[in-house]
């Protein structure tokens, strides 16, 4: 037997609501997550991810999806929905509860930059001698 679904709360934002139909589509297709997964190509805890706002859903996932569900645009129309409702300035994304800090950005993917990278290497290099 699967895995109990968290719950999902549609009100809470424009990608919150995209995840929510996502979701919709894929259990009126009687689909897992492994395996829609498995026939979109992505991985699976991408999928969950994208259903519950806390990864961002780039737009070929999107048009991939709605065509493995015959969702006849509905996912693409919501996620060019999505993307303009989106806050502008997404450094700061509130979760469903509203207490922490996630959700999904199309702005960026999440990972830092290489000069982030670069500075957090030579501040723990100097550090191994102290």
């Amino acid at each position: 037997m699967g895995q109990q679904p968290n719950e999902l709360t549609p009100d809470a934002g424009p990608w919150h609501r995209w995840g929510y139909e996502l979701r919709q589509f894929r259990e009126a297709r009687l689909l897992s997550q492994q395996a829609l997964a498995r026939r979109a190509l992505i991985d699976r805890s991408h999928l969950g991810r994208f259903e519950r706002a806390e990864r961002p859903v780039p737009k070929h996932a999107a048009i991939t999806l709605d065509d493995i569900l015959d969702a006849a645009g509905a996912l693409i129309r919501g996620w060019d929905s999505a993307e303009r409702e989106a806050p502008q300035d997404c450094s700061v994304p509130v979760s469903r509860a509203g207490t922490e800090t996630h959700g999904a950005s199309t702005r960026g993917h999440g990972a830092s930059a290489p000069e982030t990278l670069a500075m957090n290497t030579v501040v723990r290099a100097g550090s191994l001698g102290d």
